[in-house]
């Protein structure tokens, strides 16, 4: 068994963490090939795994329907909240017209995502 060359160490190449670095002086161009392509793979899969794990594009304010897909909630439900003000949000003109929506600021989702929604006002339960 060698050591690992040098310049793959320099460069922290080690395609094998798990053991240690085999490589014959008289290895042939297959043997590098395997080694390149497990890699490859190596790369391949942790670049998947990063992409997999990419979190939403953090915009300043959100419309219900962005809301409902990061909450996995119907669109309804969320304009429902704003009407009933279970979150924060505010009505801004869109499109042409005078036609306004819901928008909803990235802290109020942060809230909602870590606190929940918040009480209904002026709705008591009743007591029998």
């Amino acid at each position: 068994m060698q050591e690992m060359p040098a310049n793959d160490r320099e460069l922290g190449l080690n395609c094998f963490p798990d053991s240690t670095y085999v490589e014959s002086k008289g290895a042939t161009g297959d043997s590098r090939m395997d080694q390149l392509s497990y890699r490859l793979s190596n790369i391949e899969r942790k670049l998947d795994q990063l992409l997999s794990a990419r979190p939403e594009p953090i915009q300043e304010f959100y419309s219900t329907a962005d809301v409902a897909r990061i909450l996995e909630r119907a669109e309804w439900t969320v304009r429902e909240w704003c009407r009933l003000g279970r979150i924060h949000a505010e009505k801004r003109p869109c499109g042409r017209g005078c036609a306004k929506e819901w928008m909803i600021a990235h802290e109020e989702l942060d809230r909602i995502k870590s606190e929940g929604l918040l009480p209904t006002a002026g709705y008591r339960h009743r007591v029998r």
